[in-house]
């Protein structure tokens, strides 16, 4: 889905809402999964400290009054870049999920990234919302830039992607 396109259907805000308030916290099974990825990352030369899950407690507010999907699980870990460290975000999900996932974040993020990005000189430097999915598309990386997102899909053989590819940049 394209920045600016218009919002979700209600019965796609319905059917998460509906899914969301069955959730009361992470699956064992989905982080080891996001685990393994991680460990994919590390395999392929891409080290990811500390990984550990992300806080349920803390997303899941956020997440039902957005109607964003919860992941089945997520695990957080940094990796160094030049310059300094990113945070990487592994979520896992169940069928279509992680498209839903992407989409709606695209909704809220792109934008309103796009609107603060925006220089006096009509260029922007608001850079989107980079990720890569699996191939059987139940699992998102979320790195914090398109540089790293790069060299995450490079180490995953997947295609790296933006959520947010409707904003030009300059």
């Amino acid at each position: 889905m394209a920045c600016g396109s218009s919002p979700p259907a209600r019965d796609t805000l319905r059917s998460t809402d509906a899914y969301n308030a069955t959730r009361h916290g992470f699956s064992p099974a989905a982080d080891t999964t996001a685990r393994a990825v991680v460990d994919r990352l590390h395999r392929s030369g891409v080290a990811c400290s500390a990984p550990e899950p992300s806080n349920f407690t803390l997303l899941r507010p956020t997440y039902l009054r957005q109607h964003v999907a919860l992941p089945l699980g997520a695990i957080e870990c940094e990796a160094a870049v030049p310059g300094g460290s990113e945070n990487v975000v592994v979520e896992v999900f169940g069928g279509s999920r992680a498209i839903d996932f992407m989409n709606r974040k695209a909704q809220i993020i792109c934008r309103r990234g796009t609107a603060l990005g925006r220089k006096a000189d009509g260029t922007n430097d608001f850079p989107g919302l980079p990720y890569v999915m699996g191939a059987d598309r139940t699992w998102i990386v979320e790195p914090d830039s398109i540089a790293f997102n790069r060299v995450i899909a490079t180490a995953l053989r997947r295609p790296p992607r933006n959520a947010c590819t409707a904003v030009a940049h300059a």
